[in-house]
C-alpha cells in the first residue's frame, strides 16, 4: 500500500572510558525478510534474519546483565528493509540518532543468517585485515578453519553502508 513504516530498533551501552566512550562499536542485523512471493514461495525469516537479530540482541543483553562496561559505547542496531535495499541501515548511516556521529564509529559487525551451515563467511574481513586479525587471534583451530574471509561492499548486506563511509565493517554469515 506504500504507506508502511518499519522503524529500526536501537539499544546503547554507554562506554566506561572517559577518553573512548564517545567512540562507537555497532553490532547489528536486519529484522525483515520477504515473506511470500507473488508465486506463493514462502521465504521464512528464521535464518534470514531472525538469527542475526537474535545474536545482536543476546550480545547486548549479556553485556547489560553481566554489567560489562566496554571502553567504547556499544550500539545494537536492528535494521528494517535489508531485503528491499539495505533501507534501515542506510537510513541510520545517513541519519544517526542520540548524538552519534558516524565519524566516531570505529567498527561495525553485521550478523546475517548465522544459524545454519558449517562455514562462516566473513565479507569485509579482507577490506579491514587488522581488525580481522584481532578477531581471529584466539580462535580455536576448527573455528578458524571454518572462516572464509572475503571482501565486502557495496551491496550484499547491512555492513555495506558502513564500509562506504570507510568504517571498519564486516559481516558474519553461515
Amino acid at each position: 500500500y506504500k504507506n508502511n513504516t518499519a522503524p529500526n530498533v536501537l539499544g546503547k551501552i554507554e562506554g566506561a572510558d572517559a577518553n573512548l566512550k564517545n567512540q562507537y562499536v555497532i553490532l547489528g542485523g536486519h529484522m525483515d525478510h520477504l515473506g511470500v512471493t507473488d508465486t506463493g514461495v514462502i521465504r521464512n525469516g528464521a535464518d534470514d534474519n531472525a538469527s542475526g537479530t537474535a545474536v545482536a540482541m543476546e550480545v547486548g543483553r549479556l553485556l547489560a546483565v553481566n554489567k560489562v562496561q566496554p571502553k567504547r559505547t556499544v550500539i545494537v542496531g536492528l535494521w528494517c528493509g535489508e531485503e528491499q535495499g539495505l533501507i534501515g541501515s542506510r537510513h541510520y548511516v545517513n541519519n544517526p540518532t542520540d548524538g552519534v556521529s558516524m565519524d566516531r564509529v570505529v567498527a561495525y559487525f553485521n550478523m546475517d543468517m548465522v544459524g545454519l551451515g558449517d562455514a562462516i563467511g566473513a565479507p569485509g574481513a579482507l577490506n579491514f585485515p587488522e581488525i580481522f586479525k584481532v578477531i581471529m587471534r584466539d580462535q580455536e583451530p576448527q573455528i578458524a578453519q571454518a572462516v572464509q574471509a572475503r571482501t565486502g561492499g557495496p551491496g550484499g548486506s547491512d555492513h555495506s553502508g558502513f564500509i562506504e563511509l570507510g568504517i571498519e565493517a564486516l559481516a558474519l554469515m553461515t
